[in-house]
């Protein structure tokens, strides 16, 4: 078996440094053959990925949702994805939960089990995570743009959040599912396939990636004062009994505004004024520890 470790250098704070020694260790005394690739730049992970099209080949992902993101968009059918989170949100992550040490991650899902899971698509791009509009985009835009790596990401998104409280912009946009069209003035919506974005935000606290649905969440335009308040609900997943917010579970929808409106991909910024979005069931292998039980 190939294992393919596409090691993304600006990811985090440099663990990844710690995942090469960890790599080469584990294969000296193993027949299977490795392979280190390094991105260079903004897309290289997917160029990289579509190189590798054997089946059975593992491409790790050593970097965050980012990486991990580019690479399932090169992803060549009967090639496995697995993650090593080293950056600084890794919120894909977090549907794992698995909690041992980097060590012990590394080597736990070399050896471990292989689950199908979902990934979304919105306008043709694959999506592992989350997509969102509104609030959420902007946040994620001003994080991206953020340059002090040594923040911590889930203060360095609290911090935009705040921001964005200040300004308080919101979106104008029709939700359109089976013939229904239901205008909306939000602040906010995310689009579901896991449960966490923004280094631990949890939106949607009822997603699974095995299910065959998005979750969508959508926050009505409601005070500053309301908002503030609304952020720690937000945060722990206990928003979607409130008034201001509607949830559902679909499989397909279009999303459509008078003028672009900024989208994120798993943290990554797009624009568009249509966005069609659906689930792709059981779309791709994910390598995971043996112990872990995928929802």
């Amino acid at each position: 078996m190939d294992h393919v470790f596409i090691v993304n250098p600006v990811s985090g704070s440099g663990r990844y440094t710690k995942v090469l020694t960890i790599i080469q260790d584990y294969f000296s005394d193993r027949e299977d053959s490795f392979e280190i690739r390094f991105t260079e730049y903004v897309g290289h992970a997917t160029k990289i990925a579509a190189e590798y099209s054997s089946e059975g080949t593992v491409l790790y992902s050593v970097g965050g949702d980012g990486t991990s993101h580019e690479i399932v968009n090169g992803l060549c059918d009967g090639v496995l994805l697995a993650i090593i989170p080293v950056g600084s949100g890794n919120d894909f992550w977090r549907m794992i939960n698995y909690r041992g040490s980097l060590e012990r991650i590394v080597i736990d899902t070399i050896e471990g089990k292989d689950v199908l899971i979902d990934v979304g698509l919105a306008n043709g791009v694959r999506y592992l995570n989350c997509a969102n509009i509104g609030l959420d985009a902007l946040v994620n835009k001003g994080a991206n743009e953020f340059r002090f790596k040594w923040f911590p990401r889930n203060l360095v998104y609290a911090l935009f959040a705040l921001k964005c409280v200040v300004t308080k912009e919101t979106i104008d946009f029709s939700y359109e599912h089976e013939g229904e069209v239901v205008e909306h003035t939000a602040l906010l919506a995310s689009f579901m396939n896991g449960q966490y974005y923004g280094g631990g935000f949890r939106s949607a606290p009822l997603a699974s990636m095995t299910d065959g649905l998005i979750d969508i969440c959508i926050v009505k335009d409601v005070s500053r004062r309301r908002i503030i308040s609304l952020l720690p609900k937000y945060f722990k997943g206990a928003h979607l009994d409130l008034d201001i917010v509607s949830f559902m579970q679909v499989s397909s929808f279009r999303i459509s505004s008078a003028s672009d409106l900024v989208f994120g991909l798993d943290g990554e910024i797009s624009f568009a004024s249509v966005i069609d979005v659906e689930v792709l069931p059981k779309a791709v292998s994910l390598r995971v520890p043996n112990k872990i039980l995928i929802k």
